[in-house]
């Protein structure tokens, strides 16, 4: 048999690869992502443990669980329509004088000042 000259560019990959190459190249990968996994997950805990220790509600009624006497429902929702546009029609139509020194007047009075005053203009 005749040996045949050997291409010295060949269009193909004329090896394998090497096995032991590519083992202990996932080997190593899989030891670092242990490792950054582990240590994340200490990073982590330790991190919490300081948030909780330094955390310092901000009201008294953050760290109180106390639950209300009874639930407050509402019974007849047509009755308590009518009663709240009843109070809110009774501020409309009355004076009365505020507690930051503001004087309240009826909506029909302050339409009829508008009219005489005019709006202000720039």
């Amino acid at each position: 048999m005749t040996e045949h000259p050997q291409n010295p560019n060949p269009d193909y990959q004329d090896r394998d690869i090497h096995l032991t190459t590519v083992v202990v190249s996932i080997v190593v990968l899989l030891v670092i992502c242990g490792f950054v996994f582990i240590s994340m997950k200490y990073m982590f805990r330790k991190y919490d443990e300081k948030m909780y220790q330094a955390y310092v509600p901000s009201s008294h009624l953050a760290t109180s669980r106390q639950l209300p006497d009874e639930p407050i429902l509402q019974i007849n929702e047509a009755e308590d329509l009518k009663r709240h546009r009843a109070y809110e029609d009774a501020l409309l139509r009355e004076y009365k004088r505020q507690e930051d020194g503001t004087i309240r007047i009826p909506i029909e009075r302050a339409i009829e000042v508008l009219a005489e005053q005019g709006l202000p203009t720039q």
